[in-house]
């Protein structure tokens, strides 16, 4: 079979075919023939081919208003948007504007949408598209005249081709080359960069093709697989000899609606079903059936199915209503890239070859689902999300689907489990006059992804230009509705520092006219964090950039209005601490907080503000001022200069202050800094009682009535006070404060010796000369350690301790001490006799003195008393001669129990001892007689010498 190429670039000539049209050639077809073919009866009233009627949805009259807005109704998560009036000579695209609708909105839409001017303008005046290819390098509208429109993908008009005499049903294009199929029967391939070149080639099929796709080595093999009415799925491949010829793969399904392919991976749609085929192996891989359909809705092959692949190894189709997700297995590694591709030459085989190959990819059906739309389009959106145009599905009276004469339904569905997520209804021009098989989605991916993705709805009316709204469309959007806090929110992503800071004012001018102070403050915080401007205080001279300046001057209009309207204590948090006044200051703040008497937010203000933005000089002066007049804040004004004297580290002149309010903080002020305890020694009661006007439990108790270990726990600060400065204070002045104290006051001299016992233990020689007070106050307060106190200690006046321990009751032991310290033993004595009655103690008394003469006086003294002489009678290892005195002074009217076996036992000892030293005597005579008859020996006896041997 022969193959004529025009022989000018105005020209398609055809070849003759195979099976369906064998030795039939498709009449040139000349750029002249452009301007009528339109006009003849091939091409319908609306727009749409009369060879293609047998395959649309009835008719509806059409309506001749004219649509001249873009338009769109939303639901389920955004709100359409209205175009102003359409100008098609322009060429730039028509943004669309908001619709009434859109002024209750609270959330931007989800979608804009924008006619697009720069499209042919005979696409819509004098032709109408039929079928869309939108690649990434170019894209190709066909139409019902069978002209072929190419342009970029920025609508620019490249070049027009007259090739087909009806309506183009389908177009394939790889970037390269490009094939049509039309109803008209016949298929034109040629090539991309050349367009009208003798490349054209024209096949005849004699029957309305529906679809065509071109192998991937078309260039060199000539091998394409197309489809239609005739219901034969054809593989057409120049033989050896370089002819064409023609191979059935597949019939007896029906129609071939549409022909798709993935690399090696072929697949037909028919009324049967989806049929998916290996090219390399030529083998089937899959086969989906259609599902049954019940008695009101349209056959399959009434709609056109609709393929999206947005991934090398996922296909997306959808059809009718009904949507299938696909997933194609890894392919083997081979090759540059990774892949195996097969070509669709390869399923021609030699003849003398019987071996067939093992598919090397499977297809897997992931998800299917049935949505509420006919479906007229499909692309995928984003995070398994598809965009779909199609038609709300709605039935006229007879029961029957409406497929014309509605505004088309642009929807977002979940493709995991097929729910909507998304809806806007948009309305074309004459969509009137419009069925669902007029209208074409398509999308487009802009290589440098720095452009949004776009999305292209066309139909034989209208084209339309469909994104996702960008962050900076966000944030216009917000700005126009007067949703500043939105359009703030995200700012920082699409404006600069200024304008984001006078997005930020502009919503503060909305909450100062809505009166919400509480949110101001707050809000301009979140400003400088978000612009990293620093709220501490910045050294004089500071270079302030434009942002910070005009960061003041916003604070500096808010504080202002704050005042005046008495709101300041609502922004006091989060004023910074870095802002450069143009007409105040910080002082002037302070000093209007205090002439409102706002004394909370005074009190905020000098806690959390540094000194360095502020004049404290000033404001102690103020302060002081005010405390002198003594009005009802008296009190609040005295302890704010405490603080601010404190904060200012003015301890010196806090201090007295401190202690006129009683301030707990005084006595650590002096514990840590000793050398002020000298300028405040006048007032040292005052600071020793202070835990007293603190705790309630102090306020109202006596002091002299509590125990030493509950004064050492509740007064221990004012003790280990004056403990810690026992050597820069005087003793004398202690001691003298509290006796002048307690003139006037309840004596507290218990707390007085607290005090010495402390200095006592840590340093004693300091208080050698207070010695006598000590005795005093432990006489009174704490007898027990006055004896031991009493034999440490050794420059007290003894008889003024005797006369201190004389006049109080029970100080019996200390008196026997000091009367034997003194000599006055026989003193001591009675008093053991007298007082404490006592014979062990008497007797213990005098062993521990060694004087015989006290067992006479003793003796003497107690002869009258029975306990004192049965003691005397049981010790005559201690009397010895004495005893005899003891037996002799025995009254006969006394009576004395058992005296008789103590004077018994008395004599059996005395017997026994006698017997003992009467045997000890023997011993040492015996003893001694032995010496001496040995040393008698030892001088009688001679000792015989040798003078010669002892020479020698």
């Amino acid at each position: 079979m022969d193959e004529d190429r025009a022989s000018n670039a105005s020209e398609v000539t055809n070849t003759t075919t195979g099976n369906e049209g064998s030795g039939d050639v498709v009449p040139p077809v000349t750029a002249d023939q452009d301007s009528n073919d339109g006009q003849d009866g091939s091409q319908r009233d609306d727009g749409s081919s009369n060879k293609e009627e047998d395959r649309q949805p009835s008719s509806i009259p059409a309506e001749t208003t004219e649509q001249n807005d873009v338009s769109s109704s939303t639901s389920n998560g955004g709100s359409g948007t209205d175009s102003e009036n359409d100008d098609s000579s322009g060429s730039e695209d028509d943004d669309t504007s908001g619709s009434d609708e859109e002024d209750e909105d609270e959330e931007p839409p989800l979608l804009t949408y924008s006619r697009i001017k720069n499209i042919p303008i005979r696409l819509f005046q004098r032709d109408t598209i039929s079928a869309c290819n939108f690649h990434d390098s170019i894209f190709i509208f066909g139409t019902h005249s069978g002209m072929l429109y190419f342009t970029t993908p920025h609508f620019e008009l490249i070049d027009t081709l007259k090739c087909h005499r009806s309506s183009i049903l389908s177009i394939y294009t790889d970037g390269v080359s490009f094939a049509t199929a039309s109803i008209d029967g016949t298929i034109v391939t040629g090539l991309v960069e050349d367009i009208k070149s003798e490349s054209l080639i024209a096949y005849d099929f004699k029957r309305p093709v529906n679809s065509v796709v071109l192998d991937t080595d078309y260039l060199t093999n000539r091998t394409f697989v197309s489809g239609g009415m005739a219901g034969e799925l054809i593989l057409s491949q120049r033989n050896w000899l370089g002819n064409k010829t023609d191979i059935v793969l597949a019939k007896g399904e029906g129609p071939i609606l549409s022909i798709q392919k993935r690399e090696d991976i072929l697949f037909w749609f028919t009324s049967t079903g989806i049929h998916f085929y290996d090219i390399h192996s030529r083998t089937s891989l899959l086969n989906v059936e259609l599902p049954k359909n019940d008695d009101n809705s349209n056959p399959f092959q009434i709609f056109k199915p609709h393929v999206y692949i947005p991934e090398r190894d996922r296909i997306f189709i959808g059809w009718m209503d009904h949507i299938w997700t696909f997933k194609i297995s890894l392919a083997t590694k081979n090759g540059h890239d990774g892949f195996t591709h097969g070509n669709i030459g390869s399923m021609l085989s030699s003849a003398a070859s019987s071996f067939k190959a093992m598919p090397e990819k499977d297809v897997d059906l992931e998800y299917h689902f049935v949505v509420p739309l006919l479906i007229a389009g499909i692309a995928s959106f984003k995070d398994d999300q598809l965009l779909c145009l199609g038609y709300e599905k709605e039935y006229d009276s007879e029961n029957e689907l409406i497929l014309k004469r509605m505004p088309p339904q642009l929807k977002i569905f979940n493709l995991i489990d097929g729910s909507e997520i998304y809806n806007d209804e948009i309305v074309c021009k004459d969509y009137e006059k419009l069925s669902i098989n007029d209208y074409h989605l398509g999308k487009h991916i802009h290589p440098d992804g720095e452009l949004p993705v776009e999305y292209y709805l066309i139909c034989t009316s209208d084209a339309i230009k469909i994104k996702e709204l960008t962050l900076k469309d966000h944030y216009d959007w917000f700005l126009k509705k007067n949703q500043f806090y939105e359009a703030w929110s995200i700012s920082q992503y699409v404006v600069d520092d200024i304008d984001q800071l006078e997005t930020g004012f502009k919503y503060i001018d909305n909450l100062l006219e809505e009166g919400e102070w509480g949110e101001i403050g707050s809000f301009m915080s979140k400003v400088a964090t978000e612009l990293s401007i620093n709220t501490k205080a910045l050294p004089t001279g500071t270079v302030l950039p434009d942002t910070i300046q005009l960061f003041n001057k916003e604070w500096e209009k808010l504080i202002d209005i704050s005042m005046k309207e008495g709101k300041l204590s609502q922004l006091v948090d989060s004023i910074p601490y870095s802002l450069h006044f143009e007409h105040l200051s910080y002082d002037s703040i302070l000093l209007h907080v205090l002439e409102q008497k706002d004394t909370t937010t005074f009190s905020k203000l000098i806690q959390c503000w540094p000194l360095s933005i502020f004049s404290a000089t000033k404001i102690e002066n103020k302060l002081q001022q005010l405390f002198e007049t003594h009005d009802t804040l008296e009190t609040f004004y005295v302890n704010q200069l405490i603080y601010l004297l404190l904060k200012d580290e003015k301890q010196s002149k806090a201090l007295p202050y401190m202690i006129d309010v009683k301030d707990p903080k005084t006595i650590r002020i002096l514990q840590n800094e000793p050398e002020l305890f000298s300028q405040v020694m006048d007032k040292l009661m005052d600071i020793i009682l202070i835990p007293t006007y603190i705790s309630p439990k102090l306020r109202n108790a006596v002091i002299n009535n509590m125990t030493l270990s509950e004064i050492e726990q509740a007064l221990w600060e004012p003790i280990a006070l004056i403990v810690a400065n026992r050597n820069s204070i005087s003793i004398d002045k202690v001691i003298a404060t509290f006796q002048e104290y307690a003139k006037t006051h309840s004596n507290i001299d218990k707390l007085l010796l607290c005090i010495l016992l402390k200095i006592d233990i840590i340093q004693p020689d300091l208080l050698v000369k207070y010695e006598n007070d000590m005795i005093n106050l432990l006489s009174r307060f704490d007898k027990g350690p006055l004896l031991e106190f009493l034999q440490s200690k050794t420059h007290y006046d003894v008889e003024k301790a005797i006369q201190i321990c004389s006049s109080q009751n029970d100080l019996y032991y200390e008196l026997i001490y000091l009367w034997g310290r003194i000599g006055e033993t026989k003193k001591a004595l009675s008093i053991i006799v007298n007082k404490l009655n006592d014979p062990s103690l008497a007797i213990d008394y005098i062993k521990s003195w060694g004087d015989v003469d006290l067992w006479d006086f003793l003796i003497e003294y107690t002869v009258d008393k029975p306990n004192f002489v049965d003691k005397l009678l049981n010790s005559y290892s201690y009397l010895g001669d004495k005893y005899a005195n003891v037996v002799a002074g025995l009254n006969d009217n006394l009576r004395v129990e058992e005296v008789s076996s103590s004077i018994i036992h008395t004599l059996q000892e005395t017997d026994r001892s006698y017997q003992v030293n009467e045997n000890i005597l023997k011993i040492v005579d015996k003893d001694t007689s032995n010496y001496a008859k040995r040393l008698l020996e030892l001088r009688t006896r001679g000792t015989i010498r040798n003078p010669a041997v002892e020479s020698a």
